[in-house]
């Protein structure tokens, strides 16, 4: 693992790129996604504290990401485990910080949102693939040196406006 190619989330200054997570963050249609931000960023906190050692580290990401999974639950008419999705989501950020395979992460993503909507469809395979690459992307422009130009914002805003999509109609198939 290389620890130059992890992404550090919390080195995130940039309003525009801020202001840009804000819209991008999709929390399955939450009524207060900054309910859910709060414990999501608590849990980026944890994972670049490096003066944890590793066991209360991955403790205190799961911890937070159960949380912020919990109030996804209770915001929605999901019903789904939030301890499973925090595991999944874990396993993601770990993938991505071992710079895992885009095939790898996609896989974590499609479990992720089988978990969430409690179904599998070609639609919620869709949005995973498509999700992946907005994650990715964004990582990408995350670790730039030059910022986030208009037509990064326009791509990533395209990108998440189709997983939406795909994810509404996935979640309807039955």
């Amino acid at each position: 693992m290389s620890s130059q190619s992890a992404a550090r989330f919390t080195k995130i200054t940039s309003k525009e790129l801020l202001c840009l997570e804000e819209e991008l963050a999709f929390f399955f249609n939450a009524k207060d996604p900054e309910r859910i931000q709060y414990h999501y960023i608590a849990a980026l906190k944890a994972l670049e504290n490096d003066a944890l050692c590793q066991e209360v580290r991955k403790r205190e990401i799961l911890e937070n990401l159960a949380q912020a999974y919990a109030e996804v639950a209770h915001q929605t008419s999901l019903a789904f485990d939030p301890a499973k999705a925090a595991e999944l989501e874990y396993a993601l950020i770990s993938a991505q910080r071992q710079q895992a395979s885009f095939e790898s992460m996609a896989e974590i993503m499609r479990d992720l949102y089988a978990v969430v909507y409690g179904t599998r469809s070609l639609h919620l395979e869709k949005a995973a693939l498509l999700r992946t690459f907005l994650y990715l992307y964004k990582i990408r422009l995350i670790n730039a040196e030059e910022g986030l130009l208009e037509s990064d914002v326009s791509l990533l805003k395209v990108i998440d406006k189709a997983s939406k999509t795909e994810l509404s109609c996935g979640s309807s198939d039955e």
